[in-house]
C-alpha cells in the first residue's frame, strides 16, 4: 500500500505497484542475505539498516517520478 500511496502523491512513477513492492522487498532480501553470507564485509562494514537504506535510495532512484524531487 506505501508505494500506492506514494504514487498518487506523485512521488514514485505510474506502473504495477505489486511490482514495484516485490522488486523493493527483493533487494532488501537480497541485502539481508548477503549480509548474513558475509559479503558484508566488502560495503566497508556498514550496518544491515544502513545497507538497506542505501540500496534503497538507490532503488527508489529509478521508480521516482520524473520532475519530482
Amino acid at each position: 500500500g506505501g508505494i500506492a500511496q506514494m504514487q498518487r502523491a506523485g512521488a514514485i512513477r505510474a506502473g504495477d505497484s505489486s511490482v514495484m513492492a516485490f522488486a523493493a522487498w527483493s533487494l532488501v532480501h537480497g541485502v539481508v542475505m548477503l549480509t548474513l553470507d558475509g559479503q558484508g564485509t566488502r560495503t566497508r562494514h556498514r550496518s544491515p539498516e544502513e545497507l538497506v537504506k542505501e540500496a534503497t535510495s538507490l532503488l527508489m532512484i529509478g521508480m521516482k517520478a520524473p520532475g519530482a524531487d
